[in-house]
């Protein structure tokens, strides 16, 4: 015998009600799921937009990178401008005399004397015309002396306009200083009357010294190229002695100590690259763009 089970009126109800919920619930599932991605993908598209404005603001106007073929052979030359006219090799510029007309460079606070020792003697022997003349004006006694005495050979000289025209190459001004330069052997006696220099014979010194300046990078900025160096101080004697800074005979180098001696044979084969260069003092070089877009040299500073 079967047992029949009475379906009640309030029991149907609530089976359509648990349907209807169910179903509501999915609807607003699904709604709800579609929203979410909607929201995503506005957010995705949010967040590239704000990506790319950032990348932009952030761009960085120093990069190391765009500095052109062009703009690093023009501040090379300045550079070798700078050692008196001595060529880079190698990344390397290296610059020996009997008196240290470079240490100057390396203690800040340049002055125009300064750039006119280093710059007269880069000229060579085809840019001197030979000077006879009579007429000249001295304010170093001694070197009126000397001149009379060698008139007869003939003496070389260099006018104003030629050291100028090499000083406005490399700093974009006019020289406004006109004094003897006192750069060892030889030095140059300044004619006031005839405004040429007078290349004087004469050594002083015992041994040889200089620097050797190894070219690490370049960074390019809206209005300035910056030379990043290393910088090692040298001297010559019966040894080869070669320093972790600049070499400045006139102070004895009581600020640097020696890297290394050796030879003076072996010595020629020393570099300064990747591998050693940070036994070394490193020197900012900086240049600065001019109206007409050429960059001239602004300073130089111990990093």
């Amino acid at each position: 015998m079967f047992n029949i089970v009475e379906n009640r009126p309030g029991q149907k109800n609530r089976s359509l009600y648990i349907i209807i919920l169910c179903f509501s619930v999915a609807v607003i599932l699904l709604l709800s799921s579609k929203l979410g991605e909607k929201l995503a993908e506005i957010a995705d598209e949010k967040s590239n937009g704000e990506e790319i404005t950032s990348n932009i603001s952030n761009v960085d106007t120093n990069n190391t990178n765009n500095i052109t073929e062009e703009e690093k052979s023009m501040i090379n030359s300045k550079i070798e401008l700078l050692f008196s006219g001595n060529k880079i090799e190698n990344n390397m510029i290296k610059v020996t005399s009997l008196q240290n007309i470079w240490s100057s460079l390396f203690k800040g606070n340049i002055s125009e004397l300064d750039i006119q020792k280093v710059l007269i003697k880069s000229f060579t022997e085809k840019d001197f015309t030979t000077y006879k003349l009579t007429n000249g004006k001295f304010a170093n006694e001694a070197y009126k002396t000397i001149v009379d005495d060698s008139l007869s050979t003939g003496i070389p000289s260099i006018s104003v306009t030629k050291l100028n025209d090499k000083y406005k190459l490399l700093t974009g001004k006019e020289m406004t200083k006109f004094e003897d330069l006192s750069t060892g052997c030889p030095s140059y006696a300044y004619d006031s009357e005839n405004k040429v220099y007078l290349e004087l014979a004469g050594c002083g010194g015992a041994g040889t010294l200089g620097q050797y300046i190894y070219i690490d990078s370049y960074n390019k900025s809206n209005d300035s190229i910056t030379v990043n160096t290393y910088v090692a101080g040298i001297s010559l004697g019966v040894e080869a002695e070669i320093y972790e800074d600049y070499y400045d005979d006139t102070l004895e180098n009581q600020n640097s100590k020696i890297v290394k001696t050796t030879s003076v044979n072996a010595f020629n084969s020393f570099v300064i690259d990747n591998t050693n260069k940070e036994s070394f003092t490193k020197y900012s070089f900086i240049f600065t763009k001019g109206l007409n877009g050429d960059y001239y040299f602004q300073s130089i500073k111990k990093d």
